[in-house]
This record gives structure tokens, sequence and C-alpha cells, in this order.
């Protein structure tokens, strides 16, 4: 069992006025503002019939946002952490344990680094779907189990949005997409060249 542990003792107090109730009594509340401690976050793996804790260690002062965790069929437990600027985000693997962490992906942009991705662990443990902008526009990629980038599994222009059903024996996977922020569909994708087919009408899946 994997959970996070939250400390906000350090955080700057504030007390902000409720806008439906101005004239109510006013709760400090712990608010990190720019340039000040924030929360200090920690991620722990423990027996679920009980025992010892074991904490997962990683660059917490350099990549302070625990943006998400996941422990899917078929894949390790891993963390996504994104430095505070979010300009950088990284995907790290991690051993329940040791603790150790390591990384298997890490994005950067020099502006901003926007958290929805799409990351799916292939259930027969070969590898993991991955999104990026890296681009300049969001695709969906396949990666090994060491990170390694296999291919781009959708064009740049087809306008990958989300992860809708992977079919890991016909070695295909169905996404939602689309060009335009008005029109999407629904496209059939193989996993082993990227090949995508059409199988919905374009302004059906907005």
């Amino acid at each position: 069992m994997a959970y996070q542990v939250n400390d906000s003792s350090k955080v700057e107090a504030l007390y902000l006025a409720d806008p439906v109730d101005p004239f109510g009594a006013v709760e400090p509340a712990p608010y990190p503002r720019p340039g000040t401690p924030n929360v200090d976050v920690r991620l722990a793996v423990e027996p679920v019939a009980g025992g010892k804790a074991t904490f997962i260690e990683w660059d917490r002062a350099r990549y302070p946002y625990l943006t998400h965790v996941a422990w899917q069929k078929g894949g390790p437990l891993t963390l996504i952490v994104a430095t505070r600027d979010q300009k950088d985000l990284s995907l790290l693997v991690a051993d329940p344990s040791t603790g150790t962490t390591h990384e298997l992906v890490h994005e950067h942009d020099d502006a901003w680094v926007n958290l929805g991705f799409e990351y799916t662990w292939l259930e027969d443990g070969s590898g993991f779907l991955w999104a990026s902008e890296r681009s300049g526009f969001w695709q969906l990629e396949l990666h090994a189990t060491d990170g390694k980038l296999v291919r781009a599994l959708t064009a740049p222009e087809l306008g990958f949005r989300s992860v809708v059903h992977v079919d890991l024996p016909a070695g295909k996977l169905v996404v939602a997409a689309g060009s335009e922020p008005v029109d999407g569909g629904l496209y059939e994708v193989a996993l082993a060249d990227g090949k995508s087919t059409m199988i919905s009408d374009p302004k059906v899946v907005t």
C-alpha cells in the first residue's frame, strides 16, 4: 500500500476571508506564497497487513511537487514529480522494498510543462504509454521498461487527447483525438508502427 504524507508546519499561515460570509470568523490557513516554504510531501509504502513503512526517496528539494502516483497492473510503483516553477517533470520508478528511485522519463520546457499527462503501463509489463508535448503538440509515445522511447504512436497533427482502450493481444489501442478544439473522434492505433485509422465521425467525440 502506497500513501502520501504531508507536513504543512512550515507553511505560512494566512487569514483569508470567506467571500460568501465576509463578516464571519476568519481562521488561519496554510498558504505557500511564491518564495515561501511549501508543504513537505513524502510517499510511503507499507504492507497491507501492517508493518514498518518504507519511505520513497527522490530529490525533493528539486522536485517538491508529487503530482501523480500509480501502481498499475503489469507495472512497477511509479511517481511523477515536478519542480516548483513547473519547467521540469520527472517520471520515476520506485523500489518499494528499499525506497530507491530512478528516472524513466524527463520533460523540460523553458516556459511551462503541462501536468495533463497520459500514462498507462501495458499489462504484460513490456513497456508503457506516455503522452508528451515535447514536439509542441500532444503525442502519445510507447516507451520500453527502462524508459527509452520506442516510437511515437500518434502524429502531431492528429491532436491526441487521451487513451480510451488498449487491446494488447491485438496490438492496438483506441485514442480520442482531434485536430481542432471543436472536433474530435476515435482512432485505432497500431502499437507496432503507430498507423492510425479513424473509427468514428470526427464530430461525435468532443
